[in-house]
């Protein structure tokens, strides 16, 4: 068995693993990629919900429901890759990141192939939103917090109009 690297990021369950990061258009083809090993945070570029602690207006928790929505899209080609490659939600026997990276960006183009060719494939129904979703920082950037507020305001203006 090939020597643990020691910089592997351990989930929750004290189990190696790697974050994927994915961008998917309308047709559930993954756009961009990213593996990595850390939650992201509030920025201009990454929205995250608000989080709820039982005091969010009816304006925040109506972004967070579209928020929300739009992943499904996201939700569904994840699950379709897991699908597709179930090594890639279970143990690869692979230690080190940098394979496993290209494990997983080569998972994600021969998913693209098969989207693109008509290959389709039913979603893996056991793909839960937290193995989707992960744990976010809660912190934010100040930019990615007024560009947040920005945009549930104008969701409330275009509620009005």
């Amino acid at each position: 068995m090939p020597k643990l690297d020691r910089n592997m990021f351990y989930n929750c369950k004290q189990v190696p693993s790697v974050l994927l990061q994915g961008i998917v258009n309308a047709d559930q083809i993954f756009i961009d990629v990213f593996a990595g090993d850390g939650a992201y945070p509030l920025t201009e570029k990454i929205m995250v919900p608000y989080k709820d602690n039982g005091h969010l207006t009816q304006n925040q928790k109506n972004f967070n429901k579209i928020l929300s929505s739009s992943r499904v899209v996201v939700e569904q080609a994840f699950g379709k890759l897991i699908g597709r490659f179930r090594k890639l939600k279970h143990n690869m026997d692979v230690y080190h990141k940098s394979y496993c990276a290209k494990i997983i960006t080569a998972a994600c183009c021969l998913h693209n192939i098969c989207m693109t060719t008509g290959d389709d494939f039913d979603a893996d129904p056991y793909v839960s939103e937290i193995e989707i979703g992960g744990d976010l920082h809660e912190d934010g950037t100040r930019s990615g917090v007024l560009k947040r507020n920005t945009i549930c305001n104008a969701l409330l203006l275009q509620d009005h109009i």
